[in-house]
């Protein structure tokens, strides 16, 4: 026999029961060969009719269940929890700056013979000539140039840009006579160019006399004089025949010049370095999150650490790079890196691989700490600076993919994007309209090994070609792994039921696809307690439709073809027909019979019983014992012959719980529908 079951869509997409009595046997049958010819044997159940399917499940107790199952409808990947960006970029320039020069000085003395040589004849002569004898006559000078005389050249630079500086002259008078005026010029010997002038008057025999420039913008050379532009003395008088104003001197006689040098700032030149310091700083590169995100500890499995340079100076200079809360192989980092001039190769570079590494953040900043610090060393050479020469450190974090991340990740939203679950429909067919389900579930299951708790706002609808239903389900919380200890995964199971949402009128449109999308929320309830994400932890969001076959139903049908075959019977006046039906449903029935020549494709005579009463249920809805129906039937000869040419027999049982005094029944898979029919001698007839 191939017995069929008709009702709703939904019916097969969500059903699912236990089992409570074998009631399939009809125990108050006797059949006796010898008064009863038997024509029908009919017995149906639910398994009997229903097609094999991975969504029918019976469970425990027998009660026949349709359940849909897909657990991972969505994957929530940890690390889209934490917007954590991995390039991250800082860049600083270490300026050499002005440069303070050491201060210099220098001293030499003009002689009087010296003067002489670059005096008129008539004017010099005179003098060298006295200068012989023990005492004579000096005579007066005025304004007569003395000559040029260099200083010594400076070793610790070639030539200077001055900022700023003070340049202090110091005369000393050894000459035999007074200087009345004296007009000194401090030159560049490279360039000929007088950088200063100092204007002396009345300097006495043997006085010690001094006198300052400020130098700003000037160039100054490393070979300098002293020239002499003016000068101008008394002599011994105006009287050259008084002989009591004659004097001792001689041509050796000098004025002694010093210049110093002091608090010398240079912009540019050609110097020896003196030992100097760049400016040392502490700055950060702060993780571009969430405003009330704080991270507190970053494990990396990748990522490169990247400190290129650039240099315009020309001195190697030693940067001292430290990041205090960047952790390699356990220790804080910590370079010295030695850059030389890099104006002919464009650039260096040198790179730290960050697997294994870790950054610890103990404030609320979430930023990584760096200090630099320059320092260029003298190494007695000449060498060109500038002021403005640079080292450009560009210090970068690119790459970066963490193993760990611990903190407080805040409150943020993300977007579940739309996907969808068809629902597969092959059974569809075996069920008829006026199903209707009562007690459906959704389990919305979520496995989470990702340290933070979430709030799912969950749109989930059903849809059909015409209709769309939704859940209307309020959202609900996805539970997290603990820091502080407890289990590595944690599972939570969300129950929505007709109680707090509209699951009954979602699964009663017999939806053919299950559309969802939604909204998550970290951290619903604030900062409870650290979260924390593993490299490649996620949650995963999984459903379960869960239908006990409890429905409401008026016009569940089951049906069956059966072959029937009787022999010659001569005298039709002597049966009649018995039914004994047994039904086992907590269901009302009607039976029709269809007799059916099918060799020629008719209907002969058909058979209706109706009003067979349910099984007698319980207080929770089970049947306890079926109801019982024997009744003999009459039929006329006409009809019997019909009956008797049959070769076949259609059956078909409606069903129907509208009318019962419950309005949703349970349906287990033991539940039976049982129809003996036999041809019934009648016994009185038979013994006239």
């Amino acid at each position: 026999m191939m017995p069929k079951l008709k009702t709703y869509f939904i019916l097969l997409l969500f059903l699912s029961s236990c089992i409570k009595e074998d009631l399939s046997t009809i125990a108050d049958v006797q059949v006796n060969a010898e008064w009863i010819i038997p024509l029908v044997d009919l017995s149906l159940g639910v398994l009997d009719i229903l097609p094999e399917d991975e969504h029918l499940v019976v469970d425990e107790d027998s009660l026949l269940r349709v359940i849909y199952r897909d657990e991972n409808i969505k994957s929530i990947k940890g690390d889209s929890l934490l917007q954590f960006s991995g390039e991250q970029f800082i860049e600083r320039e270490l300026i050499v700056g002005i440069v303070d020069l050491d201060d210099f000085e220098s001293t030499m003395g003009v002689s009087l013979g010296s003067m002489t040589n670059e005096m008129n004849p008539e004017i010099a002569e005179p003098i060298i000539q006295a200068a012989a004898l023990p005492l004579a006559y000096f005579p007066p000078l005025n304004s007569v140039f003395g000559g040029v005389y260099s200083y010594e050249a400076f070793d610790n630079f070639e030539y200077l840009d001055i900022a700023s500086g003070t340049l202090y002259l110091e005369l000393y008078n050894t000459l035999a006579v007074e200087i009345e005026g004296l007009n000194l010029g401090l030159m560049n010997v490279v360039s000929q160019e007088i950088i200063a002038e100092f204007t002396f008057s009345d300097i006495a025999v043997g006085e010690l006399v001094g006198a300052t420039a400020e130098l700003e913008g000037v160039t100054l050379f490393n070979e300098l004089s002293i020239v002499i532009l003016e000068f101008t003395s008394p002599g011994s008088g105006l009287d050259p025949s008084n002989e009591d104003s004659w004097l001792a001197f001689d041509l050796s006689d000098e004025i002694i010049c010093s210049i110093y040098a002091q608090n010398m700032t240079v912009n540019s030149g050609n110097i020896v370095f003196p030992d100097i310091e760049l400016d040392a700083d502490t700055s950060s590169i702060a993780f571009d999150l969430a405003e009330d995100v704080v991270l507190t500890q970053i494990d990396f499995s990748a990522g490169i650490l990247d400190i290129s340079y650039n240099s315009t100076v020309h001195h190697p200079i030693e940067v001292l790079v430290e990041i205090p809360n960047l952790f390699l192989d356990g220790s804080s980092f910590t370079e010295v890196l030695i850059i030389e001039n890099t104006e002919g190769s464009g650039g260096e570079s040198i790179n730290w691989t960050l697997d294994g590494a870790s950054i610890e953040l103990t404030d609320i900043s979430n930023e990584i700490q760096f200090y630099y610090l320059g320092n260029i060393d003298s190494n007695g050479n000449l060498l060109d600076f500038d002021s403005e020469d640079f080292v450009h450190l560009n210090i970068s974090l690119t790459g970066m993919e963490f193993s760990y991340v611990q903190g407080y990740f805040g409150q943020q939203f993300e977007v579940v994007t739309e996907g969808s679950v068809a629902i597969d429909t092959e059974f569809i067919e075996r069920f008829s309209d006026g199903v209707s389900l009562v007690d459906p579930k959704l389990y919305i299951t979520a496995t989470s090994d990702v340290g933070i708790p979430i709030e799912l706002n969950l749109d989930f609808e059903g849809q059909t070609d015409s209709e769309i239903e939704n859940l209307n389900a309020l959202p609900f919380n996805i539970e997290a792994p603990s820091l502080l200890g407890g289990e590595d995964v944690v599972s939570t199971i969300t129950e929505f039921n007709s109680m707090n949402s509209s699951i009954v009128e979602l699964v009663n449109i017999h939806p053919h696809t299950m559309v969802f999308s939604g909204e998550v929320l970290t951290n619903p309830n604030g900062e409870l307690e650290p979260n924390f994400i593993h490299a490649g932890s996620e949650i995963v969001v999984g459903f379960e439709m869960d239908i006990p076959v409890d429905i409401s139903v008026d016009n569940l049908i089951l049906s069956d073809t059966m072959d029937v075959s009787i022999d010659e019977i001569n005298d039709l006046n002597h049966f009649g027909l018995r039914a004994f039906i047994s039904n086992g449903f907590p269901l009302s029935a009607d039976i029709e019979l269809f007799f059916v020549d099918s060799l020629n494709n008719i209907v002969l005579d058909s058979l209706i019983i109706q009003e067979i009463s349910a099984g007698e249920v319980n207080s929770v809805g089970d049947v306890e014992s079926p109801a019982i129906l024997d009744i003999i039937l009459e039929i006329s000869n006409e009809r019997m012959e019909a009956i008797i040419e049959a070769n076949k027999i259609y059956a078909e049982v409606k069903m129907s719980s509208i009318n019962n005094n419950s309005s949703s029944v349970k349906i287990y898979t033991d539940y039976r529908f049982n129809l003996a029919l036999g041809l019934v001698l009648d016994i009185e007839s038979g013994g006239q």
